[in-house]
């Protein structure tokens, strides 16, 4: 089933009143009504319904005198799609433009060019509304030029393409380490994954597509250091004795861990994809960045575009540059807040500042009453900016919340 959706304004980019339309994609439908499922799936599960033409939350079908929980199904949401152990969808590549487009013009024909509707509502005309010329802008022919890292004489290499130029280049910023310790974390049944893994990221950059050349940087290793956990489905516990009590951390280098999961993010199961999340969460609280690569989808170790988004994100986690706009320099700060809420635990944000080059300052979080301190986090963000480059001419700051369905 496809949503469309539209509604009415009045005169915004025209002389009359206008339609907008637009396509909120595919939604799934169980075909069993709601009456003989939430006998067996809890209705914390169900969020939204089809109820006779209509999507509606099924909070409201309470308040609905004439809702008849026989007639009406549920739509698949992730949680329900977990319970009923359906397997997500993997989201469309390329250009999704052409079928969104055909989409809404299949919804106007249906609908809006009908003789009924005509009758009804005789439109100024059924076509698409021309962008005004006024409405546009144009960026520079340039705009979208990257810089990389630089050559002898100190000139930046430039490309539009960011695999291109990071291959060809290297990284606009090398990690500020000198002493990076990389180690494995795995599955006994993984072993193997590990073992292909290891020889693509040699103590040399000899390959140009390697890790250690993408990062301008060597990954020595020592293999007694790695860990193979046995627990796959509570490896935390496991993985943190071991780093407690039979690893020697050294403060003075900066660790890696290059995670062999065997639940990804994706992972049908929350009680599986947490996993994923609860690893990572026990290395940060140790200073161990990680980057996880998913035990079924070994295709890092033979691809090369797989290969480099991997090299690029272990790159920005050691504090490294991969590339930025060719753009000036602006003495500016961006401080960024989000809510959010982890294990039942409220938080009003996190703070972290950065400038128009995409160099990563600093990051904090906060309790939900600790409001009078995230204040205070973005003034000292301010003046630690401030001592360093001297008065920022912009102070830019962006608050991100996750949207409720609730209405207020």
């Amino acid at each position: 089933m496809t949503v469309s959706r539209s509604k009415v304004q009045q005169a915004t980019v025209s002389a009359f009143p206008e339609l907008v339309i637009s396509c909120d994609g595919q939604s799934k439908v169980w075909n069993q009504p709601i009456a003989e499922l939430i006998q067996e799936i809890s209705p914390t599960k169900f969020k939204r319904v089809l109820f006779g033409n209509e999507i509606k939350r099924f909070d409201d079908l309470a308040k609905i005198k004439e809702a008849d929980y026989s007639k009406c199904f549920a739509v698949l949401g992730k949680d329900l799609k977990a319970e009923l152990n359906i397997p997500f969808d993997t989201p469309a590549r390329g250009n999704r433009y052409k079928s969104y487009l055909g989409k809404v013009e299949n919804f106007i024909s249906s609908f809006f060019k009908s003789k009924d509707f005509k009758e009804a509502f005789p439109l100024h005309s059924n076509e698409f509304l021309k962008v005004d010329q006024l409405r546009t802008n144009k960026t520079t022919e340039n705009s979208n030029m990257l810089c990389f890292g630089k050559n002898e004489s100190g000139v930046p290499h430039l490309n539009s393409v960011p695999y291109s130029g990071i291959v060809n280049g290297g990284p606009y910023d090398k990690p500020p380490y000198n002493k990076v310790h990389l180690f494995f974390i795995t599955h006994a049944d993984d072993k193997d994954v590990a073992k292909k893994t290891k020889r693509i990221f040699p103590s040399r950059p000899q390959i140009l597509q390697r890790p250690s050349c993408i990062c301008a940087h060597p990954f020595p290793y020592r293999t007694n250091f790695s860990i193979v956990f046995h627990n796959k489905d509570n490896p935390v516990a496991e993985i943190e004795e071991i780093l407690l009590n039979k690893r020697n951390i050294d403060r003075d280098l900066q660790y890696i861990a290059i995670y062999i999961t065997p639940f990804s993010k994706f992972e049908n199961d929350d009680s599986k994809r947490e996993i994923y999340y609860k690893v990572k969460e026990m290395l940060l609280k140790r200073g161990i960045t990680s980057q996880c690569i998913d035990s079924n989808k070994d295709e890092v170790v033979d691809y090369q575009y797989s290969l480099s988004n991997v090299a690029v994100a272990i790159l920005a986690k050691l504090k490294g540059t991969p590339w930025r706009l060719n753009t000036p320099k602006k003495n500016e700060l961006i401080v960024g807040i989000g809510a959010f809420k982890h294990s039942d635990v409220q938080y009003i944000g996190s703070s972290f500042s950065f400038d128009n080059t995409g160099h990563f300052n600093n990051f904090e979080y906060f309790m939900k009453s600790e409001v009078e301190i995230l204040a205070g986090s973005i003034m000292r963000s301010v003046r630690e900016y401030a001592s360093v480059n001297n008065k920022p001419d912009k102070l830019i700051i962006h608050f991100y919340k996750t949207m409720s369905d609730k209405r207020t």
